[in-house]
């Protein structure tokens, strides 16, 4: 993916200063285009994340024996900046036997780390890690301004399996995708939405990667989405209500949900809980699947919220993120 990334460059700086000017000045409309279209995510991590420490009967973790632990983001190699897997490889290159500082991003701290690599195959340093520096999967659009073209999705962030953490955007962009197969949950055994990209074309970028969401400019706003109003904490109730999703291909299908409690604005993107009883979707998916996040939430006609977690236990039941705290969420982040 990297040449799109490199044809987007020059532009990102410009998107992210309108993303930031627009969502400061509360430039998102009341009205807002609900979508529900499943898209390809692809992302560049802001450094090599640690993804894993090589097991003793695969030679061991020299860098894990000196304090790496994975979730850590390497960030630099002897006072060099590293912001991919391969200029990392490259610093390798020039190891000359002795000890290599490693600079470490640890959440909020900055680390700095001596490995003694040990000589691999063809004498080339070796440091025992799993490494990472982007990451790609499948996710809903939630809603977008129709006078702006800045959008938000999935309702959660995107992190690290293993670890939970949530990784460190430099860049990401939005492709064409259709849904190509449904794995379907089952309890105690998550679902998921199986995708690929159907072009090259790009569709937006991601230019905030939060624990609400993700946040940016689409390029090409589907089209046909009519704007909704914007449901406010007190009007969303428990009762009856639909998502709008993509389980098959690319069309987006209404389905029947039903909110079952209001938790009001939380800390972890469950502000609410639902049940999907639509037979339909029960029938193709079993309930809620991973790729659903960020499917929107519509009640009495207005955009209340999105779908973000499945309950492990019982796929027919969920969580959503209200609509109003993502948007709150996106005007502080960029607000800062």
């Amino acid at each position: 993916m990297n040449h799109k990334f490199a044809a987007r460059t020059a532009l990102r700086g410009a998107l992210a200063l309108a993303l930031a000017l627009s969502l400061s000045a509360g430039a998102w409309a009341l009205e807002l285009v609900p979508v529900g279209q499943a898209v390809g995510l692809e992302m560049r991590l802001e450094g090599v994340m640690v993804a894993g420490l090589a097991a003793e009967d695969q030679g061991g973790s020299p860098a894990g024996d000196a304090g790496v632990l994975p979730g850590d983001l390497i960030v630099s190699l002897d006072g060099e900046a590293v912001s991919s897997g391969e200029q990392l490889l490259q610093g390798l290159a020039n190891w000359d036997g002795g000890a290599m500082a490693l600079g470490l991003r640890r959440g909020e701290k900055e680390l700095r780390c001596e490995v003694t690599p040990e000589a691999g195959e063809n004498g080339a340093a070796r440091l025992g890690l799993w490494l990472q520096d982007s990451v790609a999967g499948i996710g809903t659009v939630t809603f977008y301004d129709p006078e702006s073209g800045l959008y938000a999705a999935l309702g959660h962030g995107i992190t690290d399996t293993d670890t939970g953490l949530l990784l460190p955007l430099q860049e990401g962009v939005l492709v064409k995708s259709a849904v190509t197969a449904v794995r379907r949950g089952e309890s105690g055994a998550p679902g998921a939405l199986e995708g690929q990209p159907i072009s090259q074309e790009i569709l937006g970028t991601i230019e905030e990667n939060s624990f609400w969401g993700i946040f940016g400019k689409l390029y090409a706003p589907p089209e046909g989405g009519e704007p909704l109003t914007l449901a406010a904490v007190g009007e969303v109730h428990a009762g009856d209500a639909e998502i709008l999703c993509n389980v098959s291909g690319t069309q987006v299908e209404r389905f029947q949900v039903r909110i079952t409690q209001v938790s009001g604005i939380s800390d972890d993107c469950r502000d609410l809980q639902l049940q999907v009883t639509d037979p339909a979707l029960l029938e193709k998916t079993g309930g809620i699947v991973q790729g659903m996040s960020g499917s929107p939430i519509l009640q009495d006609g207005k955009l209340v919220g999105a779908v973000t977690h499945v309950l492990i236990g019982d796929p027919t039941r969920g969580f959503g993120i209200l609509a109003e705290h993502m948007l709150s969420k996106a005007r502080e982040l960029q607000a800062a």
